[in-house]
C-alpha cells in the first residue's frame, strides 16, 4: 500500500514540472522578437513598407545638360483613407540642386491620386539613377513608408556629343591666297569713266543753244491798209444779201472804230457812239467827214439795237461810205498837200 501512494505522488510530481516547462517556454522567445520590433522602431527603420495600388516615377527630359532643370514626376495612386507627403527632410543627394516641389491630389470615387512634382537641376555626367524617394504614407493602419525606386537620368556637357572640344597640334605655316582685284578695279573704274562721258555728251546736247540774234519782225502794214483788206473782206462775204445785216453793220463798225482809234490815237472800241463822236470833236481828225460818219453811225445803231432793216443797197452805201472815211483820212507822205480839217476839227 505504502509502495502504490510512493509511486502516485512520483507521477503527480512529475506531471506538475512537465506542464511548468511548457508554459514557461514561450515566454522568452516573444520577449526577445518583441526587444528588435522596439529598437527598429525607435530608429525610424522598421515602419512597415505600403502597398498602394499603383506608383511611378518619371525624369523628364532623361538627358539633362550639366546645371539644367529637369522635372522629376512621382504618381501614386491609393484609398482615400491613405495619405502620402515627403519627408521634412527630403533631398535628393548633392548632386541635384532642388528648385521648387509641387504636390496635388486629385481624388476620383474611392481613389485619390498623389502627384509630386520635383523641380531640380542637375550637376553631375553621365548614366546614373535618382535616389530612392521614401514617402511617408498615413492612414488607419498607422505609418508607413513607400520606396519609390528613382527613375535613370544622363548628365551631359554643355557641348554635345559631336561638338566635343578637341586639342589639336599647331598646324605648320599655310600658304594663303590673296585674290588680286586690279583688273576689276581698272574695269569698274573705266566704265565709270564712260558713263560720266556719257552723261556729260548728253547735258551739252541738252543745253540750249543760243539764241540766234533776233531779227526784228517786219512792221505790221499801217492801219488804213488792215481797214482797207477788213473792209474788202467783208464786200466779199455778202452778209446782207444772206439777211445777215444786223451782222454786217456790227463788223463794219468795228473796223472803222479800230481804224480811227488806230489813227487818231485813242481808244473807239470800248465807247458808245455818243462818247465816240464826242472823242472825235476833241481831236484833230484831218481828213474825216465828221457829218457823214455821224449818220453812218446813227444808221448803224438803228439796225444794231432798233431792229430796222437792212437792205443790200443800204449796206452797199454804208460800205462805200466806210471805203471813203479810210481813204480821206490816210495819212500823206511828206511833201504831198494833206486833206483838209474835218467838221469836227473845225468845230
Amino acid at each position: 500500500m505504502r509502495t502504490r501512494l510512493h509511486l502516485l505522488a512520483a507521477l503527480l510530481l512529475a506531471l506538475g514540472l512537465s506542464t511548468r516547462a511548457a508554459a514557461g517556454a514561450p515566454q522568452p522567445q516573444a520577449e526577445a522578437q518583441a526587444a528588435p520590433r522596439q529598437a527598429g522602431a525607435e530608429a525610424g527603420e522598421a515602419l512597415p513598407e505600403a502597398a498602394p495600388r499603383s506608383f511611378s516615377a518619371v525624369a523628364a527630359p532623361d538627358k539633362v545638360k550639366l546645371g539644367e532643370t529637369f522635372v522629376l514626376t512621382v504618381e501614386v495612386r491609393d484609398a482615400k483613407t491613405e495619405r502620402y507627403e515627403l519627408p521634412k527632410d527630403f533631398s535628393l543627394g548633392k548632386e541635384y540642386d532642388l528648385v521648387d516641389v509641387a504636390v496635388s491630389r486629385e481624388s476620383r470615387g474611392d481613389e485619390t491620386t498623389t502627384r509630386f512634382s520635383i523641380k531640380a537641376a542637375l550637376f553631375d555626367l553621365g548614366e546614373m539613377r535618382i535616389p530612392d524617394l521614401a514617402l511617408d504614407a498615413i492612414g488607419p493602419s498607422g505609418p508607413k513608408r513607400l520606396t519609390v525606386p528613382g527613375p535613370p537620368i544622363v548628365g551631359v556637357g554643355l557641348l554635345g556629343e559631336d561638338e566635343q572640344a578637341e586639342l589639336l597640334d599647331i598646324l605648320p605655316p599655310v600658304e594663303v591666297n590673296v585674290s588680286d582685284y586690279t583688273a576689276l578695279y581698272v574695269l569698274a573704274a573705266a566704265l565709270a569713266a564712260t558713263t560720266l562721258l556719257l552723261l556729260l555728251l548728253r547735258w551739252l546736247k541738252s543745253r540750249p543753244k543760243k539764241a540766234a540774234r533776233a531779227v526784228p519782225p517786219p512792221p505790221p502794214p499801217p492801219a488804213h491798209l488792215r481797214a482797207l483788206r477788213a473792209l474788202e473782206q467783208l464786200q466779199r462775204e455778202e452778209l446782207p444779201a444772206q439777211g445777215r445785216g444786223k451782222e454786217f453793220h456790227f463788223r463794219l463798225s468795228e473796223i472803222l472804230r479800230g481804224y480811227l482809234g488806230e489813227r487818231f490815237g485813242f481808244d473807239a472800241l470800248d465807247r458808245t457812239t455818243e462818247e465816240l463822236l464826242a472823242a472825235l470833236t476833241r481831236l484833230p481828225t484831218p481828213g474825216l467827214d465828221f457829218a457823214r460818219f455821224e449818220a453812218l453811225c446813227r444808221e448803224g445803231d438803228l439796225v444794231k439795237y432798233a431792229k430796222a432793216p437792212a437792205t443790200p443797197s443800204d449796206c452797199k452805201v454804208a460800205i462805200e461810205s466806210a471805203f471813203s472815211f479810210v481813204h480821206a483820212t490816210t495819212p500823206q507822205p511828206p511833201g504831198k498837200p494833206g486833206a483838209g480839217p474835218s467838221q469836227g476839227a473845225a468845230a
